[in-house]
């Protein structure tokens, strides 16, 4: 886990996984997440509004513990609004290494199969 320069704490980037902000605002539920710098997700929610995913993917809010318990050595969240989830540059960074992190794991759940089918 990587931790922010300016204050060692590692940041926590929470979004909801919309693409149109004005069908984000008329949405009964809308889907929240949480994705720490490094790429790995920390919670995920589905929120009834907007404004409750704001709330919710915060320290204090419903999903304030599972995002403690993933940083013991305390975290920053920064909700990033949906009209700037695309171009967030700590977002997008992120989001690659998410996607790093599918495909070793990908990587690695193909060498398991490989090695228990030739163990058969």
């Amino acid at each position: 886990m990587s931790a922010n320069a300016e204050d060692g704490k590692v940041k926590v980037f929470a979004f909801a996984n919309t693409k149109d902000i004005r069908e984000a605002n008329r949405q009964q539920w809308v889907l929240g997440m949480a994705i720490r710098e490094d790429g790995v997700v920390v919670a995920q929610h589905i929120h009834s509004s907007l404004s409750w995913c704001r709330a919710d993917l915060s320290l204090e809010g419903l999903r304030g513990p599972d995002i403690l318990a993933a940083c013991p050595e305390g975290c920053e969240v920064e909700f990033v609004e949906p009209e700037d989830v695309v171009a967030h540059e700590g977002l997008k960074v992120a989001f690659e290494k998410n996607a790093q992190l599918r495909r070793e794991h990908e990587e690695k759940e193909r060498t398991v199969a490989t090695i228990e089918k030739e163990s058969a």
